[in-house]
């Protein structure tokens, strides 16, 4: 339990750091993203301030210096009139493409008809004036440059810091642990150990009930008694069947493959005499020979578990069912089982240890179903509860 605790910590851990170092890659690398076409709109918007000279030129050569914003752009100009032909351009300040290569790019934006858009690296904006439609080009290359670059960097870096963080959490939960681990150790020590210390008692007890029978004869109290004894030695058994699955040991329950229709059939056989006997009727639809690879020993337990169930707990004389099929490559099991409109019971607790219903009266320690779902957990399976038409039904897949 602890190693699944420790584990889910860790997980939760770095899914959570992993969270947070995406967003905040996310959220710089965007803000830079915008920052590059937020800068590339505002060099358009200056470039095409410039305007026109007295002779319907586009200020190119000869002109007052470019503001300090555009010091740094490289951007062209070309001027075209109403039918289409260039009437002006000006490349002087742009060294990465030929004149012809830029005259045909902007005849492409006129054609489109677009007011502003972007091929490959550049970033363009229209302006009509007088007649003379300008497209203005401003090439963001560097800039997507260094907008890579530190995509990269900071991808890097982050990654890193992952890595980083794994490492301190992993000793952090070491460490966190360390003293939960302990106490558990002790706990699953105490529990083995307190289980074999009550087995001798126990013994010595139902040795002396079976002495006095043989003196005088059974009587109520020597059957309470022997009641008790049994309750107490299959406690002590369950205890230390959860103290096992609890940390997952398979090493205690090895797998190997297995009729399941013949362990299903023989538990059910085994409660009819008792079950008919207390005025239950016991149905059975078992399919034959389906074959699974898991703990005999467990699965059976899984069988008696929730028949004896049923057994102590169904409505007095009503029906308690037991089905078992395959569907497609899975297992099916279900048991069903009548129950007096008074039960009121929590089906998302059942599984809970110790848990007992409110009205509850009969006796039982409330093991046995956290038993069966540690047992259907460390199989792989799934187990549900529902109440429908005054029965319970226990759904298992595997």
């Amino acid at each position: 339990m602890i190693k699944k605790l420790k584990i889910k910590f860790i997980l939760l851990s770095m899914v959570s750091v992993l969270f947070v170092l995406s967003v905040t890659i996310a959220v710089i690398n965007i803000s830079n993203y915008n920052s590059v076409e937020k800068d590339g709109r505002k060099a358009l918007s200056l470039v095409l301030s410039r305007g026109v000279n007295d002779n319907g030129k586009y200020q190119s050569e000869g002109a007052p210096p470019p503001p300090l914003e555009l010091m740094t752009e490289h951007y062209f100009v070309v001027g075209f009139n109403a039918d289409g032909s260039i009437f002006d351009s000006d490349f002087v300040h742009i060294f990465t493409i030929t004149k012809e290569y830029g005259e045909g790019i902007a005849k492409n934006v006129l054609y489109e008809g677009k007011g502003s858009g972007k091929i490959d690296n550049f970033r363009y904006q229209t302006s009509t004036s007088n007649g003379i439609t300008y497209v203005a080009f401003v090439d963001l290359t560097d800039e997507f440059a260094y907008f890579h670059r530190f995509l990269i960097t900071s991808t890097t870096i982050a990654s890193g810091c992952y890595i980083l963080l794994f490492l301190l959490i992993l000793l952090a939960s070491k460490l966190a642990f360390l003293t939960s681990e302990e106490s558990y150790r002790k706990q699953k020590s105490f529990i083995t150990n307190a289980s074999h210390e009550l087995k001798t008692p126990l013994t010595i007890i139902s040795t002396d009930i079976e002495i006095i029978e043989m003196d005088y004869g059974k009587n109520e109290w020597t059957e309470s008694i022997r009641d008790q004894i049994n309750r107490l030695s299959s406690m002590t058994t369950q205890l230390v069947t959860l103290s096992r699955l609890d940390e997952g040991d398979v090493n205690s329950y090895p797998f190997s493959e297995f009729n399941l229709s013949s362990v299903a059939k023989e538990c059910v056989d085994s409660f009819t005499p008792s079950l008919e006997k207390d005025g239950f009727k016991l149905i059975s639809n078992i399919e034959g020979d389906i074959n699974y690879k898991g703990n005999k020993y467990l699965l059976n337990e899984i069988f008696y578990i929730f028949l004896d169930n049923a057994h102590k707990y169904a409505k007095s004389g009503g029906e308690i069912e037991v089905d078992v099929a395959k569907i497609d490559k899975k297992v099916s099991i279900v048991f069903k089982n009548d129950i007096a409109d008074s039960d009121n019971i929590n089906t998302k607790l059942i599984f809970d240890r110790f848990y007992r219903s409110e009205n509850q009266t009969k006796p039982g320690s409330g093991i046995g179903l956290s038993i069966a779902n540690e047992i259907i957990k460390l199989h792989k399976g799934k187990v549900s509860a529902s109440i429908e038409n005054n029965k319970i039904i226990f759904s298992i897949l595997f």
